[in-house]
C-alpha cells in the first residue's frame, strides 16, 4: 500500500513538472490572441493586453485549433468553456495566470408587452429556483457533471399559456450544445424547467448568434438564448434576464500536456475536476425543434 502512494505522489510530481504552459505572459502580450467581437473575454484581455494583435475567431474549436497551430498564442474566453474544453481531453490546453475579468450570462426577450411579462415571469423563476436550491443542482449537473449524469429529464409542458418561439446556437458546451441529435446544455435545461413550471410549451429555432439576437430584437423570436453577455448597447434592443451563471474570463494557452507516463501509469494520475469556485451569483428537451 505505501508503494502504490508513494509512485502516485511520484508520478503527481512528474506530471506538475512536465506538464506546462509553453507561452509566458510577455509572449501574450505581444502577440495574437484569439477571441470572440465584441464579447467581454475581449475587452477583458484589451484591458490587460493592449499592444496584442486580437484575431476574431466563430468558436471555441477554431480557437483551440489555431492555438495548437500557432496561428495565435492564446485565447481569451470564459473559463467554464476552457475548463470543458480541457475535461474533454484537450490536455494540450493550459490556463496561463489568473483571472482577468467577470462574465455573465442571461436569457434575452423580444422588447413587447409579452416578451416583458416573460422575462418578468423568468426571473421570477430563477430566483425561486435559487432559493429553493434547484439552480445548484442544474449547475452541477451540468457545468461539473459528466456522462450520463448530463440528461435532460422527461417533462410534460401543458401548453395551456401558448408556445413560445425561441432561438439558440448550440455550439458552446456545457451551456447549450447538441447531444446526438438533441438539444443540450445548462440553458436547455433552464428553458424545459420554466415552461414546465409556467405553462408554456415551446419550439426551438437553431440559427447563428447574429442572426438569432436579430430575430430576437425584430419580434421574430420570443426569447433567445446562447451564453449571451450583457452589453449596454445591446440592452437598447432587447431586454436582458437576471444572470443565469457567470464565471472568470481566462486566457487559454498551449501546453505540454504529454506527461511522458506510459497508459498504465497514466491512468492512476488524478483527474482533473472543474473547481466549483469559479462561479458566483446564481450557483449556477429533448428532441423539440
Amino acid at each position: 500500500m505505501k508503494k502504490f502512494l508513494l509512485t502516485i505522489i511520484l508520478l503527481f510530481f512528474m506530471a506538475s513538472c512536465l506538464a506546462n504552459p509553453l507561452t509566458t505572459e510577455e509572449e501574450v502580450a505581444h502577440g495574437r490572441i484569439g477571441t470572440w467581437p465584441g464579447s467581454l473575454a475581449e475587452d477583458c484581455a484589451r484591458e490587460h493586453f493592449p499592444q496584442a494583435n486580437f484575431v476574431y475567431l466563430d468558436t471555441i474549436a477554431d480557437m483551440a485549433q489555431n492555438l495548437r497551430q500557432k496561428k495565435i498564442e492564446a485565447f481569451s474566453m470564459n473559463r467554464i468553456f476552457v475548463d470543458e474544453l480541457i475535461a474533454s481531453g484537450q490536455n494540450d490546453v493550459e490556463i496561463l495566470g489568473g483571472p482577468l475579468g467577470r462574465t455573465s450570462f442571461s436569457f434575452v426577450f423580444a422588447e413587447s408587452e409579452k416578451s416583458r411579462k416573460l422575462c418578468s415571469e423568468f426571473n421570477d423563476f430563477l430566483a425561486e429556483s435559487q432559493s429553493n436550491g434547484k439552480l445548484a443542482v442544474w449547475q452541477e449537473k451540468w457545468l461539473f457533471g459528466r456522462g450520463e449524469e448530463r440528461k435532460l429529464d422527461g417533462v410534460m409542458f401543458s401548453g395551456e399559456n401558448g408556445t413560445l418561439s425561441v432561438v439558440t446556437n448550440p455550439v458552446l458546451p456545457p451551456i447549450t450544445f447538441m447531444q446526438g441529435n438533441e438539444l443540450s446544455g445548462y440553458e436547455p435545461e433552464l428553458l424545459m424547467q420554466f415552461c414546465a413550471k409556467y405553462g408554456y410549451d415551446f419550439k426551438v429555432t437553431v440559427a447563428t448568434f447574429e442572426t438569432g439576437m436579430a430575430g430576437v430584437s425584430t419580434g421574430q423570436f420570443d426569447l433567445g438564448f446562447c451564453a449571451v453577455e450583457y452589453q449596454p448597447e445591446r440592452a437598447e434592443h432587447f431586454l436582458f434576464s437576471d444572470k443565469t451563471c457567470e464565471a472568470d474570463c481566462v486566457l487559454a494557452v498551449r501546453s505540454d500536456g504529454d506527461t511522458g507516463l506510459g497508459p498504465e501509469q497514466d491512468m492512476l494520475m488524478p483527474k482533473r475536476q472543474i473547481p466549483r469556485s469559479i462561479l458566483g451569483g446564481y450557483l449556477p428537451f429533448w428532441k423539440h425543434i
